[in-house]
């Protein structure tokens, strides 16, 4: 092929490389595959006839010998000669064209040899053969002794001298040679006892033989030889004429052919060519008004008039298009700036401006969304319910594009709409599920995670509507998944139900979310960028702030995908708790110190060593120590035994030393069953311990021990909060 277009070529590169040319090329070569084959069968067809012919001649001329020669004299001198054969040993016999050797054979050289020599010297004349002699077959030594034949008693026909004999050449004088594949398909194979030698030390001769008679295990044969070599030359002649003819036929049909391809193809398609280089010369300038292929006649009745027909439909078409494309590259315009419109107010209707709230030092928010095209159906939310509660929401509408852009404004109102009335985030979802299904034609749905989160006591109140799990790092440790609750993706049924759950924060804890075009992010391979990179990512930052941790892990995604192009939208949100600066009940300055631990009996010296810590510091009497050890000891077992029944959970003791006077406050906060111990009968101590009722001694020796208790329920929690003064 060349190396260049065919606008640059020279003429003569272009007549070179011309359909012309390559059609020429293209019979040459096809014609020279086609004489080659007809030269192979042909000369093929030629000299198997031929070698026919000599083999049958030669055959008949030793079945001429076989017949007129004296058989009785032949056999028996044939017999003398093999006996000194035989008696001679391996290594004497290892040179048969020794005079040492042939020395042992003299005296069977008599008159009768004479005889019997110049008999077949005059059959060998009569018949004008090459020689005619007679031989024996020495089948185990693979050799070929000749006995008597025409001529003098020279080396080569020496008796006793003898030539290497192939086991398939012996086969073939035998039985006649084997068939080969032009005698197959032709049938013409006759299987004539005959050997044929193109280069033999005799020259190209054909032998062929009868069976005169068997001695031992020798098969005595009477041989005839023909010179072939006349018969080459011949047919080396034939060869050459031969090609020579086929290749001038060959060059003669590759002549015509071109000659008819450049009438018939070439030169209508240069014409068309011509009008195609003319129209796009006239675009060029400015001047496309004329009709080019119009011009054009071409009456081949073939596809290139059908092509021709084709470029002018086309030409027309294209005239029509040039009047459409203004009016489609403005609308384009249009669209493009209504798109650019509806990527920022989509931007606008997300909190974009951080610090969110920089007057509020309970938590740290931060939260980005990167969209697959000019608009998502990712979102996240987060605001203030009150002054205690921030609630969060990130969500991904099935499919993208406007119309995911338009769910996801609906929904992320009814959001934020429904959760001023509620700080359930299960009842959220569910109404929010119900006004989606109740107009939702399209059947899209979106997935939803949702929390409010306690700005007070750190309760985190969450519920999944099919979305992905959430991922937290607890103060001391690491980011890890926690796999909650799955519910129905909204939009899907009207009647779904969304269960709550409850994680306990602590100042430092953080909560990353995210929507599935984070881990399902591919790189150039397919490879899906996967949840444990995401977490890796996330723990090499793990010590940052929210918007620090998301830079970090959206540059890990793009490290990742490299070029690869975006599928999905992206959407990242993270919050650290940061704890409260007020206590939540007596509204003074606070500086509690908190514990959680598993609502277990087997915990209870773990907490009471806590507040002993924290009492033994702020220089606590021995006396109310032990009193407030005892109240620990029975409000923890409490709540182990009865808050989470059957199963179990996390409760929370929080200590805070206050002033004027000085005491120890200490708060028990737990997510079991609703319970007020206020409200609990007072055993009567006068009975024996036989005759009082079991249950309710612990809570009453709490409130005769301490010097206040009060209780209550709120957001999902038990609150029961217990004061020692300790001057």
């Amino acid at each position: 092929m060349p190396n260049k277009s065919i606008r640059e070529m020279t003429d003569r590169e272009r007549a070179r490389y011309s359909l012309a040319a390559r059609t020429f090329h293209a019979v040459l070569i096809l014609s020279l595959i086609i004489c080659t084959a007809a030269v192979w069968f042909g000369f093929s067809l030629y000299r198997n006839s031929v070698n026919r012919e000599c083999r049958r001649e030669t055959w008949n001329i030793s079945q001429t010998v076989y017949g007129a020669l004296d058989k009785t004299g032949a056999e028996e001198k044939a017999r003398e000669i093999l006996s000194v054969y035989d008696s001679l040993s391996d290594e004497e016999k290892k040179d048969g064209s020794s005079e040492e050797y042939l020395m042992k054979y003299s005296e069977v050289m008599d008159e009768r040899f004479e005889k019997l020599c110049a008999e077949l010297q005059e059959l060998k004349e009569i018949n004008n053969a090459a020689a005619v002699y007679i031989a024996a077959a020495d089948q185990t030594a693979g050799r070929m002794i000749f006995l008597a034949g025409s001529g003098p008693a020279d080396s080569f026909r020496a008796p006793g001298s003898y030539d290497l004999l192939k086991q398939k050449d012996l086969e073939a004088l035998l039985y006649g040679a084997e068939e080969n594949m032009i005698d197959r398909a032709f049938g013409t194979d006759e299987r004539i006892p005959s050997v044929i030698d193109d280069a033999g030390k005799y020259g190209s001769r054909c032998t062929a033989g009868t069976v005169l008679g068997g001695y031992s295990d020798y098969i005595v044969m009477v041989l005839a030889d023909t010179d072939m070599s006349r018969i080459v030359s011949g047919s080396r002649h034939f060869l050459i004429r031969y090609i020579l003819v086929l290749a001038a036929v060959s060059v003669a049909a590759g002549w015509l052919m071109v000659r008819h391809l450049k009438k018939t193809v070439v030169a209508p398609i240069n014409r068309l060519a011509e009008a195609a280089a003319s129209y796009s010369a006239d675009k060029n300038a400015g001047q496309a008004l004329a009709r080019h292929f119009d011009k054009v006649s071409i009456a081949t009745g073939d596809e290139i008039e059908n092509l021709s027909y084709v470029l002018k439909d086309m030409e027309n078409d294209m005239f029509e298009y040039a009047g459409d494309l203004n009016k489609v590259t403005a609308e384009k315009e249009r669209i493009g700036t209504e798109l650019g419109l509806a990527t920022k107010i989509q931007a606008d209707m997300l909190p974009n401006i951080f610090p969110a709230f920089p007057e509020r030092s309970e938590f740290d928010i931060y939260a980005n969304m990167k969209p697959a095209k000019e608009v998502g159906g990712d979102f996240y939310d987060f605001f203030l319910i009150d002054d205690d509660h921030l609630a969060a929401v990130i969500a991904d509408v099935s499919g993208k594009g406007i119309p995911a852009a338009l769910f996801m404004m609906v929904t992320k109102i009814l959001v934020q709409n429904i959760t001023m009335s509620t700080h359930s985030p299960g009842k959220v979802l569910e109404a929010v599920n119900r006004q989606i299904c109740a107009n939702n034609r399209e059947e899209m749905f979106v997935t939803a995670w949702m929390a409010v989160l306690n700005l007070r006591n750190g309760v985190l109140t969450a519920a999944n509507a099919g979305h992905e799990y959430p991922v937290i790092k607890k103060k001391d440790g690491m980011f890890e998944i926690i796999k909650d609750n799955h519910g129905l993706v909204i939009g899907a049924m009207p009647d779904t139900k969304y269960k709550e759950y409850r994680i306990q924060t602590e100042p430092g804890d953080i909560v990353f979310v995210y929507t599935d075009g984070v881990i399902e992010a591919e790189n150039a391979e397919g490879e899906q960028f996967g949840i444990d990179r995401t977490i890796r990512a996330l723990n090499m930052a793990a010590s940052e702030n929210p918007e620090e941790i998301l830079k970090k892990a959206h540059k890990a995604v793009d490290d990742f995908v490299r070029e690869a192009p975006q599928f999905d939208d992206m959407t990242m949100l993270c919050i650290k708790y940061l704890g409260s600066a007020v206590d939540e009940h007596s509204g003074e300055s606070a500086n509690m110190k908190q514990m959680s631990a598993e609502a277990k009996k087997e915990n209870i010296a773990a907490v009471t060593a806590f507040v002993d810590e924290v009492l033994e510091a702020n220089g606590c009497p021995l006396k109310a120590q032990m009193q407030i050890d005892v109240a620990v000891d029975e409000v923890f077992a409490n709540i182990s035994e009865y808050a989470y029944a059957p199963k179990t959970g996390t409760a929370t003791v929080g200590i805070e030393i206050l002033d004027n006077p000085k005491r120890a406050v200490l708060t028990f906060i737990d997510q079991g069953i609703p319970y007020n111990p206020m409200t609990a009968k007072e055993p009567d101590v006068t009975l024996t311990a036989e005759e009082r009722e079991v249950g309710g001694l612990g809570i009453f020796l709490v409130k005769k021990t301490m010097d206040d208790i009060q209780y209550e329920y709120r957001d999902g929690s038990n609150i029961l909060k217990i004061s020692k003064n300790i001057e």
